[in-house]
């Protein structure tokens, strides 16, 4: 969970200030004042990394000594931001269905699930996780992208597999529901909380564990390397029986989504 929640900053590298050369298709632009839009289906390759978008992307320019550069880029529809490794297959799956807008001013990266159901997901070899939102600042120092933040919330929903599972289970071993999930790379912390009145469900099938808590903190064991899931407040074991059904409503056959 920790390591692909780390990799979403990666996509963000293709407009650095270093801007690399990119593989671009476009079937369409359009240029008015400081904007350009790519229309009708944009897909960005570099190395490892593809960015495709269904409908259009806004470009927002600024001028820096008599250079245009990047100020921000604004993605409509259906994007997908895409990691591979050396044989081509997909590592790490970023999907937003809504807004989706990379601004460099302010070193930010907001996501917005739009007007339709689909959420935003973000997938990789150990599990997914649904949001309504995604919010990201980071910072460039000479180059390399540095994660400052990272925020989902709005209906979370967690599945997670443990490592050395992933290919021979095809099952999440947890699940979490939650109305927001942060993480703090400087610490490698995540925390998983609820709204006042809320609680934060959590069940974890390998270790037959079920918790109900307003928050849910998960680190690494700095001697053990293990991954360590602690309850915040008023943390109960065992299920209410609302809490139960709503976790059968979102989980019905315990297999990943």
């Amino acid at each position: 969970m920790i390591r692909f929640l780390f990799l979403l900053f990666i996509p963000i590298i293709l407009f650095s200030e270093q801007q690399p050369l990119l593989d671009l298709n476009i079937n369409e632009f359009d240029v008015q004042g400081n904007q350009v839009f790519l229309k009708g289906g944009v897909q960005i390759e570099y190395e490892q990394d593809r960015i495709t978008v269904d409908d259009e992307i806004q470009v927002e320019l600024k001028e820096e000594e008599g250079n245009p550069e990047i100020r921000s880029l604004t993605s409509l529809g259906r994007t997908e931001f895409v990691r591979m490794d050396s044989d081509g297959d997909p590592v790490l799956i970023l999907l937003c269905y809504g807004k989706a807008k990379l601004d460099q001013e302010n070193n930010e990266l907001l996501m917005e699930k739009g007007d339709s159901d689909k959420q935003i997901c973000v997938k990789d070899l150990e599990g997914k996780i649904y949001a309504d939102r995604l919010y990201a600042d980071f910072v460039i120092e000479e180059g390399k992208i540095s994660p400052t933040k990272l925020l989902m919330e709005g209906d979370v929903r967690i599945y997670h597999r443990f490592p050395g599972f992933s290919q021979a289970v095809g099952s999440a071993h947890q699940y979490a529901l939650a109305d927001k999930i942060t993480y703090d790379p400087s610490t490698q912390v995540i925390l998983i909380s609820a709204v006042p009145k809320n609680r934060v469900l959590f069940v974890d099938q390998l270790n037959h564990l079920r918790m109900s808590a307003p928050a849910i903190r998960i680190h690494r064991d700095s001697n053990s390397g293990k991954e360590v899931v602690q309850g915040v407040g008023d943390v109960r074991l065992r299920f209410k029986k609302e809490e139960m059904d709503r976790m059968n409503l979102y989980f019905p056959s315990k297999e990943e989504a």
